[in-house]
C-alpha cells in the first residue's frame, strides 16, 4: 500500500480534504495480509483470543479467557486516517463489540520504562506478564468504541458505539458527541477515523447511505497520551460467544499523512 497518491474521501457530499498521503490497503480478505501488516497481542497467556479470516473472507475473532485481544498494526502512525469496512453479525444476540485502540505506546517493549510502578493500575500483575502487555492500549492511547447492543440508549453517552471510551464529554480532553449512530444486526458499515496532530474525529455510514456521518470528535488540551506516534490495533471481545458476538472487518485501510 505504498501509492503516493491524493486521497479524496468523497462520501455523497462530503468531502474529507485533499492532503498527499500514503495508502496502504491492510487487511481485503487475505490471511497473508495478518501475517504481513499485523501483530496479534493477547491479555492471557493461556486460552487467548484469536484473529482469523472466516470462509466469508472477513476478519474476525474468537473468543478466550482474558479480558480482550489486540491485532497491532506493525508500525507506528502519528497524521492518519484509518477506514474500516464491516459487518455486524446477524441474528439475536446481546452486543457485538469490538474497537480501535489509537496511538498507544509498543507493548513489546519493556513496559515498566514505558509506564513507571507509580502509575500502574491496581489491578496490574506487577511481574510484567505476557497477559498485561494489551493492556498498555487502554493505559497510553484512546479507544474508540465499535459496539452494537440493544442497550445502546442506556449505555453512558462516552461508552456508545463511535465514542472515545470513557473520555468525559467537554470535559479536560474535550471530547464532543456530535450524533448517535446505531448498528443494525446483519448490516454493513463503514467508520473513518482520522488523526491530526492533537484532534480526532470518527464519522460513520450506513452501506446504503451516500454520506459519512460525524460521530465523534477529541482534542487534546494538554499534551496527554495519544498525542504523539504510535501504535493502533483491533480489540477483539467475544465473551462466550452467546452475549458477546464478534464483528468482521472486510477492509481495513490506512492512509498516513
Amino acid at each position: 500500500m505504498k501509492i503516493l497518491a491524493v486521497i479524496i474521501f468523497l462520501s455523497g457530499h462530503i468531502a474529507f480534504g485533499q492532503e498527499v498521503g500514503e495508502k496502504k490497503l491492510l487487511f481485503a480478505g487475505s490471511s497473508q495480509d495478518l501475517s504481513k501488516n499485523f501483530i496479534e497481542i493477547s491479555n492471557q497467556s493461556t486460552d487467548p483470543y484469536k484473529f482469523f479470516v472466516n470462509a466469508a473472507g472477513n476478519l474476525t475473532y474468537s473468543g478466550g479467557a482474558g479480558d480482550f485481544g489486540l491485532l497491532m498494526y506493525k508500525n507506528p502512525v502519528y497524521n492518519f486516517d484509518l477506514h474500516l469496512k464491516l459487518k455486524v453479525p446477524g441474528g439475536d444476540f446481546f452486543w457485538a463489540n469490538s474497537g480501535v485502540f489509537l496511538r498507544f505506546e509498543n507493548p513489546l517493549q519493556d513496559i515498566a520504562d514505558l509506564v513507571p510502578a507509580a502509575h500502574w493500575p491496581e489491578n496490574w500483575v506487577a511481574t510484567l506478564e505476557e497477559r498485561t502487555r494489551g493492556f498498555l492500549a487502554e493505559w497510553t492511547g484512546v479507544e474508540v468504541q465499535l459496539h452494537s447492543g440493544r442497550e445502546h440508549f442506556e449505555r453512558p453517552v462516552n461508552t456508545r458505539n463511535g465514542a472515545f471510551y470513557g473520555v468525559p464529554i467537554g470535559a479536560k480532553l474535550n471530547q464532543q458527541r456530535h450524533g448517535e449512530y446505531r448498528f443494525n444486526a446483519g448490516q454493513e458499515y463503514e467508520v473513518l477515523i482520522r488523526a491530526r496532530g492533537a484532534s480526532f474525529e470518527v464519522f460513520m455510514k450506513w452501506q446504503y447511505q451516500d454520506a459519512f456521518v460525524k460521530v465523534s470528535s477529541l482534542t487534546f488540551t494538554n499534551g496527554a497520551r495519544a498525542h504523539r506516534p504510535g501504535f493502533i490495533a483491533i480489540q477483539s471481545y467475544y465473551n462466550d460467544g452467546k452475549q458477546y458476538r464478534s464483528l468482521e472487518f472486510k477492509e481495513i485501510i490506512l492512509t498516513k499523512f
